[in-house]
């Protein structure tokens, strides 16, 4: 693929670089979505379509329109038309129940709620906890749109219009749900613009003559609209994976030779690495395998390669507040000569400022990273007390602490709540985890600091071994004592049959305090 600018200095709107491909390469395949293939042209008409729907509903420049889909042609078609019209886009988390879809559109001001037709009920139940007039929609008319298109019918021929290029709201992007207080980063058409160009970099989308990338995160949360966002930018095919199954995702790679791929959790990794027959799939057209949203042990880091013989493995650290944050490319050569960069989330992409500041808030090479990028939120939506609290003289706070080598490769260490304080001493949870992580019989695991009379707080972990293996709690210990020092062992361990992630690979606040009453000492 030749190597252009995709994004522009002169862009305005999230979507233009989508718009230009829709005119340099109109017959190209922008979507295959089960059984639905869409050109370029075909995606732009299908949403222009429903952005005339959207005035219809009287849906105007401005409003908030709050959307729970799966990954899909009609969370695709929406999200094109709500930027084309200057709406803002709201993803909510389809998997969410009634209760926590109306914390979202309460919290976001949405005039709109659209839903899948097969989530009806929480959409209708979600209306009861409503605290101001909201229009629910289902996304139906975009699926008789499509079909009325394939019949040559009034789809097919919507009128043009003049897409909204005033800058400015673009998305708000939870980055919590119904427990506590919603944040809602408020992201703009600039930020995302530039974000957008700084992940075609780190990804190689122009390294292939045709890219076409498999996304199988979600597409409401920030890794996988990203993806999204840079595979329509770029003009490559985007092969859609709604959830998890593995023969499935190994068919699509193989039949329509996909070359760059995201999955969530990483632990998907090994599942499809058991999973799959050697040798019974032509896997070799993956280029690029990218994972984040957890640590890359070195068993998954090795089943990757096992399974995709020509691919590079890129990761790293990013936040919806930042927008961008670090990349790292490993080869399979660097891996096998023992590399130290396995433990690490890479460097700064280009446009991100990151510095390291101690308790004190002096410049240290460990310690919580603040970061400065145009591509950043303008804060969280009518929230300016917490905005406050994470954006300061231009610089956002992370929360999260890392430390630097001399080679300026940084290393996450762990939320700066998760800094876990014992006898005196600080342990950081990552380090910890990723020493059970090292561990052959273990599977994955999360480590963070319990309430202790005796020292403060105690380090415990919750593991989930490999299945079949009978693992205990000593032999964890014993493990760590022989790779740290006495005092970061885990004190309280338990053990699980799944940890439970979910499809963005994290472990729900609810599950975490479920999980560590098992701890046992």
């Amino acid at each position: 693929m030749q190597r252009t600018e995709i994004v522009r200095q002169d862009d305005k709107n999230i979507i233009d670089p989508f718009l230009r491909h829709t005119k340099s390469g109109p017959t190209d395949v922008a979507i295959i979505d089960g059984a639905e293939v869409l050109t370029y042209q075909e995606l732009w008409r299908l949403s222009k379509y429903v952005v005339h729907s959207l005035w219809d509903f009287g849906i105007r420049k401005g409003d908030r329109v709050a959307y729970f889909l799966p990954n899909g042609v009609d969370l695709i078609v929406l999200y094109l038309a709500i930027q084309a019209m200057g709406a803002v886009a709201v993803p909510v988390n389809y998997r969410f129940t009634s209760e926590e879809v109306g914390c979202l559109v309460n919290a976001s001001d949405a005039e709109a709620l659209i839903y899948a037709p097969e989530h009806q009920s929480v959409a209708i139940d979600a209306r009861k906890g409503f605290d101001h007039a909201v229009q629910i929609l289902s996304s139906q008319f975009i699926r008789d749109a499509l079909s009325d298109m394939r019949q040559g019918g009034q789809s097919d021929s919507a009128k043009d219009f003049e897409v909204f290029q005033e800058g400015g709201p673009s998305r708000i992007q939870f980055t919590g749900g119904s427990t506590g207080a919603p944040k809602g980063a408020a992201r703009t058409h600039a930020a995302d613009l530039v974000e957008i160009r700084d992940i075609l970099e780190t990804i190689g989308l122009e390294d292939v003559e045709h890219p076409v990338a498999l996304v199988q995160a979600p597409m409401e949360h920030h890794g996988g609209h990203s993806w999204l966002l840079s595979c329509l930018s770029a003009g490559a095919a985007v092969v859609v994976a709604s959830k998890f199954d593995a023969e499935e995702i190994l068919g699509k790679i193989e039949r329509y030779a996909v070359t760059h791929i995201i999955l969530l959790p990483p632990s998907v990794y090994c599942r499809l690495s058991r999973e799959a027959a050697p040798g019974a799939r032509d896997l070799s057209s993956v280029r690029i395998v990218q994972s984040a949203a957890g640590a890359m042990t070195p068993s998954i880091v090795e089943g990757i390669f096992q399974l995709f013989p020509a691919c590079e493995i890129n990761y790293g650290w990013g936040q919806s507040e930042s927008g961008v944050g670090t990349s790292m490319r490993l080869s399979r050569e660097e891996y096998a000569s023992g590399t130290p960069k396995i433990h690490s989330v890479g460097v700064p992409m280009r446009s991100l400022e990151m510095m390291l500041l101690d308790e004190k808030g002096g410049a240290s090479d460990c310690g919580e990273a603040v970061v400065r990028t145009p591509a950043m939120m303008e804060g969280y939506y009518e929230r300016p007390d917490l905005t406050r609290e994470v954006l300061q003289d231009g610089w956002l706070r992370t929360g999260d602490v890392f430390a630097r080598d001399e080679q300026g490769l940084y290393y996450f260490k762990a939320r700066v709540k998760d800094v876990i304080k014992t006898g005196g001493e600080n342990v950081y949870a990552s380090e910890v985890q990723a020493v059970i992580l090292s561990h052959p019989e273990v599977q994955d695991c999360v480590v963070k600091g319990v309430p202790d009379l005796v020292w403060g707080e105690a380090v415990a972990a919750i593991v989930q071994p490999m299945k079949g293996s009978a693992l205990s709690p000593k032999a964890i210990q014993d493990f760590c004592k022989r790779h740290l020092a006495s005092y970061k062992k885990p004190q309280k361990i338990g053990l699980v049959d799944d940890l439970g992630r979910d499809e963005s690979g994290k472990v729900g606040a609810d599950r975490m305090n479920e999980l560590f009453s098992l701890a046992e000492s």
